[in-house]
């Protein structure tokens, strides 16, 4: 019986290929959407969520420091939420925050020249962080190819608009911790600087440890690794702690209270309307919500644990090319927790992620090039998860959770019966320095 042959032909994928359509889309898309509203007289269809009037922080106002509009009406609401913790003798005192003090202290540094300066500052340091971050992983690229990438990834980009009117800082986190596993998984060092870098993002949002943990820790095996990494947050947020009033010991666990209760208390139906995760498919398809709202504890844990183990799966699976099981160690952060929309920001790394070019060879064997054709499947469903930050929020959070896991099932099912899972254990990041 003759094997099963695939048809002799041979693709090249570029980055560039993607990135160039993924701009074309965009622009259709905007200047769609910009017909619409001339014809509609509405703006509706163009905001999407953005520059809302009123956007005032959640907390009450801190003793030393008062709210208000930063630009025209617009509070920027979440960077105020921190520069109110910021202002307390001891932010996990009278109003506990869930925020580390690095964190804390580094946002602070946005009021450092009065309010009028806060907004500026903040929006100037987040596109410079993502500057940064495309720089990075556009190496050997020409300048103009460069500014294309970040055109497309960040002032184009829906969420990232979202998450400059929000005044989120994901947009700061989610660069630092980009550029660190640049250099973990290209260069295959832990320089003190990208041991900083790691710290200073896990300060800001630490939710970003998770991807960190299941890369080292079932990925490559070095629990040293993910040891040092995670003493250099603790000490350092440690040592910023011993500034504020109160015990340090009794203030770190007080926010670690807080950010278990703010994890916990996430309601069904508010997981529904602006969470973007595997959670939120797994209500989606429970008919009876009371149901739901009863067991959401339960749901949520068991939701994390199946996204989880997916996630391990594939790291462990060594016919994974690392790019993949870098992207799909990411996702966790956005699929395996239920957080905001602005969360969908982190897909700009799963993008710059994607090799430079995918080389699909006619003459190679049948599960070699079913490798390589699951590599430009990925490829492509990265992008448009990325694109569907240009949706309706309504449309846009559903579609986006579940895009990510046919990814990972994808992932999974084309890679499976691969002869290269069996020789031997899988290692993400193989020849780490620190």
């Amino acid at each position: 019986m003759n094997k099963m042959s695939f048809p002799k032909i041979s693709i090249v994928l570029s980055k560039n290929t993607i990135i160039a359509s993924m701009l074309i889309i965009q622009v259709i898309v905007i200047v769609a959407k910009l017909l619409n509203a001339w014809y509609t007289q509405s703006m509706e269809g163009v905001n999407v969520g953005l520059w809302a009037v009123a956007d005032p922080p959640w907390q009450a106002n801190g003793t030393l420091y008062k709210t208000k509009p930063l630009w025209g009406v617009h509070y920027f609401g979440d960077l105020q939420d921190l520069l109110t913790s910021a202002a307390w003798a001891n932010p996990w005192g009278v109003s506990p925050t869930q925020h580390l003090p690095v964190g804390i202290n580094l946002v602070s540094l946005f009021g450092v020249f009065g309010q009028s300066w806060t907004a500026p500052l903040f929006i100037a340091i987040s596109l410079f962080s993502s500057i940064f971050l495309v720089h990075c992983w556009t190496a050997g690229e020409t300048f103009a190819t460069r500014v294309l990438y970040w055109v497309t990834l960040v002032p184009l980009n829906m969420t990232a608009l979202l998450v400059l009117d929000r005044g989120n800082l994901l947009l700061i986190a989610i660069p630092l911790m980009g550029i660190a596993m640049f250099h973990l998984t290209k260069k295959f060092e832990a320089s003190p600087l990208t041991l900083i870098l790691i710290a200073t993002a896990i300060s800001l949002k630490t939710f970003l440890a998770l991807p960190l943990i299941v890369t080292f820790v079932i990925g490559s095996n070095r629990l040293s690794t993910i040891f040092k990494l995670f003493l250099t947050t603790l000490l350092l947020n440690l040592f910023v702690m011993f500034s504020y009033s109160g015990s340090t010991i009794g203030n770190f666990s007080t926010f670690i209270k807080t950010t278990l209760n703010f994890a916990s208390q996430e309601p069904a139906e508010n997981a529904l309307r602006t969470g973007s995760s595997f959670y939120r498919l797994v209500l989606e398809f429970i008919v009876n919500k009371s149901f739901a709202d009863v067991f959401l504890s339960s749901l949520s844990v068991i939701s994390f644990f199946i996204w989880m183990s997916l996630v391990s799966i594939v790291l462990v699976m060594r016919a994974i090319p690392v790019w993949i099981k870098l992207v799909v160690s990411f996702s966790s952060v956005q699929m395996a927790i239920t957080g905001s929309p602005y969360i969908l920001i982190w897909s700009i790394i799963a993008v710059l992620a994607i090799p430079r070019e995918i080389h699909v060879e006619g003459k190679e064997t049948g599960k070699s090039l079913r490798g390589r054709y699951a590599e430009v499947i990925m490829a492509i469903v990265i992008s448009f998860a990325t694109l569907v930050g240009n949706l309706p929020i309504s449309n846009r959070l559903l579609l986006s959770a579940t895009l990510w896991t046919v990814v990972v099932l994808s992932t999974i099912v084309l890679y499976f019966t691969n002869p290269l899972n069996n020789k031997g254990k899988a290692a993400l990041l193989p020849q780490i320095k620190i």
